[in-house]
Parts: C-alpha cells; structure tokens; sequence
C-alpha cells in the first residue's frame, strides 16, 4: 500500500507568506471581485452587484483587514469599497 509523500517545511517564513496570500486570493474571489474587472463595465451604487459586495466587505470586514489591511466600514458607499 502506498502512503502520502510528506514534506518538512524548512523555511516557515515563506511558508506562512505563501499561505497569506493564498487567503487574499481566496477572500477576493470569494467577494467575486472578478465581476467588476471587465473593461467598459459602468457601476453605479444602485447597482445590486455592489449592494451585495457592500454587504460581504461589512460582514466580513474583520478578514478583509487581516488579510488586505483594509478598513471597511458601514458608512462607506458600495463605490468606495468597490
């Protein structure tokens, strides 16, 4: 019966970077970001794809200053955080 493969981590400072910014990519595609990269697209607060990441960053705002070393607060317009 074959086991794992299993690694030693020797450098745990790039390890623990790595996994950083595994987490930013994760919580950026998890707030479904990619939506608002598209070229020409117009936003506008009204817009109900802003009022829903609004509605994330403030749920998750503690994660997003973790790992983005962003403040997001309530007061903020879906633009500004956006």
């Amino acid at each position: 019966m074959k086991t794992k493969a299993q690694y030693k981590v020797k450098n745990w400072n790039v390890y623990d970077a790595a996994l950083k910014q595994r987490g930013r990519v994760l919580l950026l595609k998890s707030l479904n970001i990619l939506q608002f990269l598209s070229p020409g697209v117009m936003l506008r607060d009204s817009d109900p794809q802003l009022q829903q990441l609004k509605a994330l960053a403030v749920q998750y705002r503690q994660v997003i200053k973790t790992y983005l070393k962003l403040s997001i607060s309530e007061k903020y317009t879906p633009i500004a955080i956006a």
